[in-house]
């Protein structure tokens, strides 16, 4: 029979290193500041448990169930959480560095000032997610989704660019130098980021709001910004020389829904091509269409 522990029981700073714990019923349990590293915890319940400040280094927590614990500061690194369930989960400056968690759900878990960095997130849930300020430097986002995650001021030097986005907020997010192509960032909140020099090539930013982001010699071919928000993006006098030189955007597809500056917006629909009612796809410099220009939607 596993272990059980009652929603009442206290064990602030227990001695539980290596100690044997797959399957135990340890839901609300008192284990603040708990020695379990290296613990087996594969499949346990920790739903509600109080693990702030705990020492879960290299525990074993496969698919545990960790539902809504508090696990704020808690150092977790190098630990096996593949599977584990953590939503709405309190970890809240924990170190999660090297973390195994492939296919862990994280989704509303409060990551603020987490410590990512190298952890392994590949086919994740971190769905409406705080991640305000967290470390993910060098980690594995394969898949990973960040659907209406707060990223606000995240050290993102990953690859990102199969990570889902989706409604994701970036803004002011340091962003320089990523490989962004194909990702899905449809309705991310891109406001005031740094997107110098990122390739957006083939990127689905409908709806997206990129006004203020700073986007220089960058790429936007075959993006799509049906309905984005490009607003103070493009407003300086070199962005507008024939051809857009610093900003490449062969094949990019908007319609009328697209919000840009009135000057750029001229330049942009000169070279455009109308395919369809109300939307259009920016062909190469050379290749112009000279139809009137319809009015953008106000």
């Amino acid at each position: 029979m596993p272990p059980t522990a009652g929603g009442s029981s206290a064990h602030c700073g227990a001695q539980l290193r290596n100690a044997g714990l797959a399957n135990a019923m340890l839901r609300g349990a008192g284990l603040a500041h708990a020695n379990l590293r290296s613990a087996d915890l594969r499949s346990a319940d920790l739903r509600s448990a109080d693990l702030q400040g705990a020492d879960l280094q290299v525990a074993n927590l496969t698919a545990a169930r960790l539902g809504s614990a508090n696990l704020n500061a808690a150092t977790l690194r190098d630990g096996h959480l593949s599977r584990c369930d953590l939503h709405q989960a309190d970890l809240q400056n924990a170190d999660l560095r090297h973390a195994r968690l492939q296919g862990a759900t994280l989704d509303m878990a409060d990551l603020t000032g987490s410590n990512l960095s190298d952890a392994d997130l590949c086919n994740a849930a971190l769905r409406g997610a705080d991640l305000q300020g967290a470390d993910l430097s060098g980690a594995r986002l394969r898949a990973t989704d960040f659907t209406g995650a707060n990223l606000r001021g995240a050290q993102l030097r990953a690859p990102l660019n199969s990570a889902i986005l989706e409604g994701a907020d970036l803004r002011g997010t340091y962003l320089h130098g990523h490989d962004l192509t194909g990702a899905r960032m449809r309705g991310a909140n891109l406001s005031g980021a740094n997107l110098n020099r990122v390739s957006l090539t083939g990127a689905d930013l409908r709806d997206a709001d990129l006004s203020g982001a700073q986007i220089w010699y960058s790429s936007l071919v075959q993006a799509d910004l049906s309905g984005a928000n490009l607003m103070g993006t493009l407003s300086d006098d070199d962005l507008l020389v024939p051809g857009l030189n610093s900003l490449h955007m062969d094949g990019a597809r908007w319609n009328l829904a697209t919000e840009w500056p009135p000057e750029v917006y001229i330049a942009i629909r000169s070279r455009s091509v109308a395919v369809g009612e109300g939307a259009f796809v920016v062909a190469p410099s050379r290749v112009h269409d000279h139809a009137p220009v319809p009015q953008p939607v106000s």
